[in-house]
Formats: C-alpha cells, sequence, structure tokens
C-alpha cells in the first residue's frame, strides 16, 4: 500500500492544491501521475479548492468578516465556523463523484487536512498495490 500525501500550494488557509499536474516543480504530483490522470487529478483538485472556497471561514459572514467589523472583539465565531469548515469540506470532497470513481479504481482519497502555522496539510491518498491484492486473491483460492 501506498500513501501519498499532496501539500497545499501558497500561504492561504485553509489551502488549495494545484490543479496543473504538468507543473514540472511539483514533484509530489509526478509520483501521483503514476496512478491518477491529468484530467482525474485536475477535477479533484477542482472539487477540493471549489469545497475549500465554500466552506472556508475567510467568506462565511460569521467568520473573519464579523471578526473585521467587531474590531477583533468577536472572535469566537470564527473559531467555530473554522472548526465546522473542516468537516464540511472533508464532507464535500469524499462526496465529490471524482473521489467515488477513484476509490472504485483502487485510488482512496483518505483524508484532507487544512494548512496550519505548523503543518502545510493537503490531500493524503492510499493506493492499494496491485501485486499484493493479486497475491490475497492467489492465496484465498
Amino acid at each position: 500500500m501506498t500513501v501519498i500525501i499532496v501539500p497545499h500550494i501558497g500561504i492561504s488557509k485553509p489551502g488549495k492544491l494545484p490543479t496543473d499536474m504538468a507543473n514540472p516543480s511539483k514533484e509530489i504530483l509526478s509520483h501521483v501521475g503514476q496512478y491518477i490522470t491529468p484530467d482525474e487529478w485536475y477535477e479533484l483538485s477542482q472539487a477540493v479548492n471549489a469545497a475549500t472556497n465554500r466552506h472556508s471561514y475567510w467568506t462565511h459572514p460569521c467568520g473573519v468578516p464579523l471578526l473585521v467589523r467587531t474590531l477583533g472583539i468577536c472572535f469566537c465565531p470564527l473559531i467555530y465556523v473554522a472548526k465546522k469548515g473542516n468537516e464540511k469540506i472533508r464532507a464535500d470532497v469524499f462526496a465529490s463523484p471524482v473521489v467515488q470513481a477513484l476509490n472504485k479504481k483502487g485510488v482512496k482519497v483518505k483524508d484532507w487536512n487544512p494548512r496550519t502555522k505548523f503543518s502545510a496539510g493537503g490531500l493524503t491518498i492510499e493506493v492499494q498495490s496491485l501485486l499484493g491484492t493479486n497475491l490475497k486473491k492467489a492465496l484465498q483460492k
């Protein structure tokens, strides 16, 4: 079993995934390219980035906009929205059609983690070893 973690790019939080697999500066994407086609990766990264934009505490009315309007006094809703936003992003990512198709193919999108001060976060992908599954099938017969 192979586990690949694709980190977020840039400094924005909760994070964005690179969409272009052909970018030579992203060495990890060449490793992902062994298991996922560029079109599948583009759809997957677009689904993750769209979910991030939709549920981000930067855009939610009770997140950063409320913090700015109250001059930093009201920060508790920001923490709540950030915590719930991460759960909603994960739910959207796992419900997307491209993730379902990849799961059928043997490429499991295992987790999504936000970018934080101490971690780059990213998307965790788990690939089943074909040799291992074929060996298990042969042993079961």
